[in-house]
């Protein structure tokens, strides 16, 4: 029985930074570490070499991170995040506003897939303990969110389409 692919979800502009980030790495990275690694050899014996060694392990993982971006671009799958979507309940691309219930924080997440997550820049991955739990929810609803933590409850202010996705 075949193993069934993972697809990877994101917005039209994960996918976008996904492609020049490869590009970039395939482009520039990659021949600059492959002259590293011309450059280390060319130093001699290679058994004794420690340039030699970590410019290959550093070319081993670069190519590691090449194969993963490209598996994530051939196996993603853009989620419409436009108008077209239904635009009261929290889905990927969304922009949420909650109230966490404890100490009356309010913060905005955009719901983004998980290659795209960054928390600094207010994008939450879907399939965090947060994400799932907010996910098919809409404004007004207060959901309880099961983290590694512990429990914690939160209020929905506000759901809104993002244009940026």
């Amino acid at each position: 029985m075949a193993e069934e692919q993972q697809f990877y979800d994101m917005t039209q502009k994960g996918l976008d930074n996904l492609k020049v980030q490869l590009k970039d790495l395939v482009e520039n990275q990659r021949p600059k570490i492959i002259k590293r690694v011309a450059d280390a050899r060319a130093l001699g014996d290679l058994s004794e070499n420690t340039e030699y060694s970590a410019a290959k392990e550093e070319q081993a993982l670069l190519e590691n991170k090449i194969r993963t971006i490209q598996t994530q671009i051939q196996y993603s799958r853009v989620i419409n995040t436009g108008a077209e979507a239904d635009s009261n309940t929290i889905s990927l691309g969304k922009k949420v506003t909650l109230k966490f219930e404890d100490d009356d924080d309010v913060v905005t997440y955009q719901l983004v897939g998980s290659t795209e997550e960054d928390l600094e820049k207010g994008r939450l991955d879907i399939a965090s303990a947060m994400g799932k739990a907010i996910s098919g929810h809409k404004k007004g609803q207060t959901v309880t969110v099961e983290a590694p933590g512990g429990s914690y409850k939160v209020t929905i202010q506000k759901v809104e389409a993002n244009e940026n996705s």
